[in-house]
């Protein structure tokens, strides 16, 4: 009996079963469309870690010493570590983590938090901030705490004072344990600190110094970490802690003695609240505010943060920008507006009616990335809504028509299970390689060449030879000829430069790859180049196939062992690029900025 894999007749002879597989499919897709991140670009996951720790005030050299090196020396034996490079820059320290491929970032970051935790730092710097995303990226959202109008008690430092408290010790808390933060920071207002305020000529007299004081002052003020210890099945964290709690407390100490008197703090200055000196400062409608910038976590959805973050803040109504009715008595206008506000459990609401604080979204990335999307998607749509109309204009069959329109939808609905599989968000790029199954782009790269010269002379959109060598440099039957290039560029296409040893010469050197760049840039322009490598990793499979199947490779064009130029020597081809006179423009372009700008006018 034949396999049922080489019966013709196979999926005509079970339609149950073909039915089935094809329902779970779209059950599949319809299910794992909504569990997608959304992101506006593809997430580059690479395993890399950033520790930031904030030291205000601090100059380079004293970051470098105080804290970088510190962190580097705690965190040199975390496992699967390849590389450890550190950037100190004034007030900021950047660790930077490389780890080796393969390695399981969940397990490099505990490991790092358990190193971090030994490692002792001066009082005066933040808690160090682990990033697995990259630093320079703007937070995800900003808000801003500011005090109501009608309120006496946020005028003044005081009142600044007040609103950084609030921020740090209640929306900062809220915050940070909602699914998909990462950290909440807080920024601007009057940042509380315990100044000591010692008296020169007290010191003198009795023979100390001021960097005594402070040692003896460090020497009692201690919360530091002391390993962990193992019993049966449980492990414990120790702590050494030992900290001030009150003003007096720190004027009490007992510094020194001299001649058998108890010299205390006191004895040589003032212990009072202050604040320290400002790093910024930020307004919301005219009056001083505190902001809190949110991150999220590397591969969190981004409006989904945004959802649960808002969901959590609600929104405080502008009563300012109201008319108020001058017949009513202010006790009546601001039961109005009591009245009038938010009733359900939401963090600005709590904040509005117990601390007259004003808590809102002053930004929000989301918003243009779900409108990005959105977009995209509409487009798509629209594509699809008019490749529709002009099957049924050519075909005048509408049962075909209705075919081909109900497999679009299910073939995208389809490709959401295999992309949420390989965790793959929805972004601009994965959804424009969508839309390709609604709009077209004619790539003519395995065409020969009267079809290839028929086809740029009849489309109406862009052509490309999406991986394709001029065949002046290497005769060979996949490269296409000055004619098929220039042709190309008329349309407004693409000639996007293979890396395949067979293609380029029998040479995947960059420097012969570069030579294929030039020749086609000189031939039309650098605006119609771009790189495709058609990279594979030379696998016994391919090898198998290309040997086994001489009609599909003949050998006189395939023999023997194919070779690939890798991506990473894309880094030479650049330099090469750049010694030979190109651009950064043109660069840009020819490594995707081309390529992108083609699919934005074929799709967008």
């Amino acid at each position: 009996m034949e396999s049922p894999h080489r019966n013709p007749n196979f999926t005509t002879d079970r339609p149950v079963a073909v039915l089935m597989v094809f329902l779970a499919a779209v059950v599949f897709g319809y299910f794992s469309l909504g569990q997608l991140p959304v992101t506006l670009m593809p997430e580059m996951s690479y395993p890399t870690l950033t520790v930031r720790t904030e030291y205000p005030g601090a100059a380079p050299e004293e970051v470098e010493n105080d804290i970088s090196r510190p962190i580097e020396e705690a965190l040199g034996v975390v496992s699967g570590l390849n590389e450890i490079s550190s950037i100190s820059r004034a007030g900021v320290s950047d660790v930077i983590l490389e780890f080796v491929w393969g390695t399981s970032m969940v397990d490099a970051i505990q490991n790092t938090l358990e190193k971090l935790d030994l490692v002792y730092l001066p009082r005066e710097a933040e808690k160090p901030l682990l990033l697995h995303y990259d630093p320079s990226l703007d937070p995800v959202m900003e808000l801003s705490l500011s005090g109501s109008s009608s309120s006496t008690k946020y005028h003044g430092d005081e009142g600044l004072r007040r609103l950084r408290r609030i921020a740090e010790l209640q929306v900062k808390r809220l915050i940070e344990p909602i699914k998909g933060v990462a950290a909440a920071r807080v920024r601007g207002g009057l940042e509380e600190e315990i100044h000591v305020l010692i008296d020169e000529g007290k010191l003198q007299r009795v023979n100390l110094s001021i960097g005594q004081v402070i040692s003896r002052l460090r020497a009692e003020n201690i919360n530091a970490a002391g390993g962990r210890i193992r019993e049966g099945g449980a492990e414990y964290m120790i702590r050494t802690i030992n900290e001030y709690q009150t003003l007096e407390e720190i004027a009490d100490t007992i510094g020194f003695r001299r001649e058998g008197r108890e010299i205390r703090v006191k004895d040589l200055g003032q212990v009072v609240h202050g604040q320290r000196d400002r790093e910024m400062l930020t307004r919301t409608d005219g009056a001083e505010s505190v902001q809190i910038d949110i991150y999220k976590e590397a591969d969190a959805n981004m409006v989904a943060v945004a959802k649960r973050v808002i969901a959590l803040v609600g929104e405080v109504p502008d009563f300012g920008k109201k008319k108020e009715d001058k017949t009513k008595s202010p006790e009546e206008l601001q039961r109005e507006k009591m009245k009038n506000f938010f009733r359900g459990p939401t963090l600005a609401g709590k904040l509005f009616n117990e601390e007259q604080a004003k808590l809102r979204v002053v930004a929000d990335r989301s918003v243009f990335i779900d409108n990005s999307i959105q977009e995209v998607l509409n487009t798509a749509l629209l594509g699809g809504l008019l490749a529709v109309v002009v099957l049924l204009f050519f075909l005048r069959d509408i049962r075909t028509t209705a075919i081909i329109a109900l497999s679009i939808p299910i073939s995208i609905l389809v490709t959401f299970a295999p992309l949420n599989l390989l965790n793959v968000s929805l972004n601009i790029m994965s959804l424009g390689g969508l839309a390709m199954g609604i709009g077209m782009l004619v790539d003519c790269s395995h065409s020969a060449y009267l079809t290839t010269m028929d086809a740029m002379e009849l489309s109406a959109s862009p052509v490309t030879f999406s991986h394709s060598n001029p065949k002046a440099l290497c005769d060979h039957p996949r490269n296409i000829t000055d004619d098929q290039i220039r042709g190309c560029a008329a349309t407004g296409g693409v000639i996007g430069i293979n890396g395949i040893g067979k293609f380029l010469g029998d040479s995947i050197d960059p420097e012969n790859f570069v030579d294929h760049i030039a020749y086609t840039a000189d031939l039309v322009g650098a605006q119609h180049v771009g790189v495709a490598l058609d990279y594979s990793d030379g696998s016994d499979d391919l090898q198998d196939a290309i040997t086994g199947q001489s009609n599909f490779w003949p050998p006189q064009w395939y023999s023997g062992t194919m070779e690939f130029m890798a991506p990473n020597r894309l880094i030479d081809a650049v330099d090469i690029m750049l010694r030979r006179n190109f651009s950064s423009e043109d660069i840009t372009g020819i490594l995707g900025g081309n390529f992108f700008a083609l699919a934005q006018r074929v799709w967008l």
